[in-house]
């Protein structure tokens, strides 16, 4: 079967995972496992440019039988209506998460985070899911929370970079570098879902969080003034590509 096909076949269940990360559920409930318990402890953040910052970030946690969940809190932020802000919307994404799945599926969710300063924190989602309609093969996905912390709003792929610059430069194989090994599955890729750079420039666009957005195609963290994109492709493919791109 060529790589066209697998893309085709495995399209619909690769949607399906990918909004896991991405999608925005209008009603949030809790957990329904009645052993469900939370906590919180001290983060020691992984791969962070400088911990020496006014605010912490405290990992909570929420373990059950099949869900095992580490997620992030800011503490100690300046501006609590940010704070606030930022917590409800990585909360509200964590539990969109566990009760998209059955009460039979597994889900592990874990993060890292990739930068913390006076001005920015970038957070890095990482998950997998194994459900009983797919005979339980492990889907992982991955997604990102960055926020300027002096004025609230996320920062999108389209804010770091030049999206028509990084376009050209993905379509025509220059200033980027592909993680795992993945180099020739994501030129393929390229060449069957883009035929210009325009249109390439316009899926970059709507990268990462984002008010009332019902699917992102990928999204984007930041890591030691480097931007680097997670690019939803189907689950034959290994449900995501990362790639570090040029500033």
């Amino acid at each position: 079967m060529n790589i066209k096909k697998l893309y085709l076949t495995g399209m619909l269940l690769s949607l399906v995972f990918a909004l896991q990360g991405c999608k925005e559920n209008k009603e949030i409930k809790k957990p329904n496992n009645d052993i469900a318990k939370e906590s919180s402890i001290e983060t020691e953040p992984e791969n962070i440019n400088n911990n020496d910052t006014t605010y912490t970030i405290k990992t909570k946690s929420i373990v059950t039988n099949n869900i095992h969940v580490s997620y992030p809190q800011i503490i100690g932020l300046g501006n609590a209506e940010i704070q606030n802000k930022w917590n409800n919307i990585i909360k509200n994404k964590v539990d969109a998460g566990i009760n998209n799945i059955g009460t039979k599926d597994s889900y592990v969710l874990s993060y890292k985070v990739k930068t913390q300063n006076e001005k920015v924190i970038s957070l890095l989602m990482i998950g997998e899911t194994a459900t009983a309609s797919t005979d339980y093969d492990k889907y992982t996905f991955k997604y990102t929370f960055n926020i300027d912390i002096e004025t609230g709003e996320s920062i999108r792929l389209k804010d770091s970079v030049d999206t028509e610059k990084v376009a050209s430069q993905l379509l025509k194989g220059n200033n980027y570098s592909v993680k795992d090994a993945q180099d020739s599955v994501f030129r393929e890729y390229l060449t069957l879902f883009y035929k210009n750079t325009k249109q390439l420039c316009e899926d970059l666009n709507t990268y990462d969080f984002g008010e009332n957005m019902e699917y992102v195609p990928g999204y984007s963290y930041i890591e030691s003034g480097k931007t680097y994109i997670c690019v939803n492709v189907n689950h034959s493919l290994g449900d995501y590509i990362e790639i570090l791109v040029d500033n």
